[in-house]
């Protein structure tokens, strides 16, 4: 078995635990996995991780997977991207592993570019894990780690730490996503993928990636209360395309539905509307409302008829007393 299973082990836990936080002083913590996997940096965190195991709480165990095969299956699902030993083959005709591809972007010391990273995938086989994606040349642009933060990502495909450059995504998201599963990246990088792309205004792309995402994290069973992230930036995506609808003159209450919909999968069935739901509606009247308009326009007209009459009869007054006081002094 590779020497690399001898880094990861899996938790089994009958309650709800953060994983990250509390073996985080065990040592360097690569990646949590679903299903309690933690992949740490060497195997001397493996010891002390299982160490702590007498300090957890009661029916949580820290395995070794190494020497388990049911449990290396078991990561074998939960991290397709893992590259397992093969035997060698003499054979001159038998496809060349991932290691040349990874090799090549290992010795290059500048951002490949999409072409060659496209020719670079299409020409190597697929990972020995059946559970992976197939691996079709995202165009997209990937270096060694840089120090430069600001548009750039780790992420970890067959074992190598690569950066992702945010800034030469390409507008369709279909081949970043493809990336991310390879990868099996967590939520975060997910969201980070997507959010980039609604601020720079693709929000039609923030959409696919976070669908994806959606649909990766409901394979694992996670419960809605854990996916109020992407809910929300599900509404947001679909907000930003009804408004585009509406520029264009277009029907945006399929999109103001569906940005409805997801708000309500965070906040409940009886939240209160959106501004822009709200206005959505309010400029479709319905017949109750219409009726009541209608009410309000003969009551003003009945009270301009009013005031009329009241100013008639002022004048009619004032003319009857001015009569009367001419009346009286001619008496006199």
């Amino acid at each position: 078995m590779t020497s690399a299973l001898k880094s990861v082990v899996k938790v089994e836990k009958d309650s709800s635990l953060n994983l990250r936080r509390i073996f985080s002083t065990c040592g360097t913590i690569r990646n949590v996995y679903a299903s309690g996997f933690i992949e740490f940096g060497d195997a001397a965190s493996v010891d002390r991780a299982v160490a702590l195991q007498a300090s957890l709480p009661r029916g949580t165990r820290v395995l070794r997977i190494d020497d388990n095969p049911q449990l290396v299956e078991q990561y074998r699902k939960v991290n397709p991207a893992f590259v397992f030993p093969k035997p060698r083959s003499n054979s001159e005709n038998s496809p060349p592993s991932t290691g040349g591809f990874i090799g090549a972007l290992k010795s290059t010391q500048k951002p490949v570019s999409s072409s060659h990273l496209r020719r670079q995938v299409s020409s190597k086989s697929r990972p020995s894990s059946t559970h992976a994606p197939p691996s079709a040349a995202p165009p997209v642009s990937a270096q060694k780690l840089s120090p430069n933060p600001m548009n750039h990502i780790p992420i970890r495909v067959c074992g190598e730490t690569l950066t992702l450059d945010l800034c030469s995504l390409a507008g369709d998201a279909a081949s970043v996503i493809q990336l991310l599963k390879l990868s099996s990246s967590d939520r975060g990088t997910w969201l980070i993928v997507a959010a980039y792309y609604r601020r720079i205004g693709n929000s039609e792309a923030a959409k696919e990636v976070a669908t994806a995402l959606l649909e990766a994290l409901r394979e694992f069973n996670v419960p809605d209360g854990d996916l109020k992230p992407v809910f929300l930036l599900l509404s947001g995506c679909e907000t930003d395309l009804g408004k585009k609808e509406k520029l264009k003159d277009g029907d945006a209450s399929g999109h103001y539905k569906n940005a409805e919909k997801w708000l309500q999968k965070v906040y409940g069935a009886n939240m209160p509307l959106s501004a822009t739901v709200s206005e959505q509606r309010a400029r479709s009247p319905s017949a109750d409302y219409r009726k009541l308009e209608r009410e309000v326009e003969s009551l003003r007209e009945r009270k301009r008829k009013l005031e009329d009459m009241v100013g008639q009869e002022r004048e009619t007054r004032r003319r009857i007393e001015k009569e009367l006081e001419t009346m009286k002094r001619e008496r006199w």
